[in-house]
């Protein structure tokens, strides 16, 4: 079990933020080989582009540190403001 983030409580199971799903959504739509653009995710999840390009830089600075994992693959995204 993970410590509960909000209730410091270790019996319950943490919880993702709605940034940590965000993230893992766009990842797995990149992987899928959907094109995504900054401004078609940033009206989609209600956020501004700099919090989707923020969150770009987050999943691409992790698949730089476990490149090994990922067969060398990085995450593309067109810039459409």
């Amino acid at each position: 079990m993970y410590k509960n983030e909000k209730t410091d409580n270790p019996t319950e199971e943490k919880t993702f933020s709605d940034k940590d799903e965000r993230m893992l959504e766009i990842f797995f739509r990149a992987m899928r080989g959907e094109k995504i653009s900054t401004r078609m995710l940033a009206d989609e999840y209600k956020v501004s582009t700099r919090s989707i390009n923020r969150d770009i830089s987050n999943i691409q600075e992790f698949l730089f540190n476990h490149r090994d994992l990922m067969q060398n693959d990085e995450l593309i995204c067109y810039n459409k403001t």
